[in-house]
């Protein structure tokens, strides 16, 4: 077993259906719209075998528009992550307020500030979402 907190797509809540969750919040920029984004507690192992099965041939076909399934380790970054303000990233996005404050807009990127503010509020990635957003 490979679980740890990811950062992820709805399709990959929707295909495992994690029960440590948080709640979706969204990235703040107009292309994403409302589309959700989640932190979850999540097995890789399946994750990966599930995309390797299923996401990766049908994404393969060239007439099939790409799945939107992706998740990305919450792990510690040396990313300084002092100037990001929750407050604003309840009202404006999360994610747009990480590129605002670092210039930051790689998945893996974020999931790493992800940790850092957790870790800056004294709470685990899910809880930092849940309380914050």
């Amino acid at each position: 077993m490979n679980a740890n907190y990811y950062f992820c797509s709805q399709l990959v809540i929707d295909q495992f259906q994690p029960e440590d969750v948080s709640k979706p919040f969204i990235s703040g920029f107009k292309m994403d719209g409302d589309m959700p984004h989640y932190v979850a507690w999540l097995d890789y192992d399946e994750v990966e075998k599930y995309y390797k099965e299923v996401v990766e041939p049908h994404n393969d076909i060239l007439e099939n528009e790409d799945l939107d399934f992706w998740c990305w380790e919450v792990s510690p970054g040396i990313i300084d992550v002092e100037n990001i303000s929750l407050e604003d990233a309840k009202e404006k996005g999360l994610l747009r307020e990480i590129e605002f404050r670092t210039g930051l807009t790689k998945i893996s990127n974020q999931a790493f500030v992800i940790y850092n503010l957790s870790e800056r509020e004294g709470l685990n990635p899910i809880e930092l979402i849940n309380k914050h957003l």
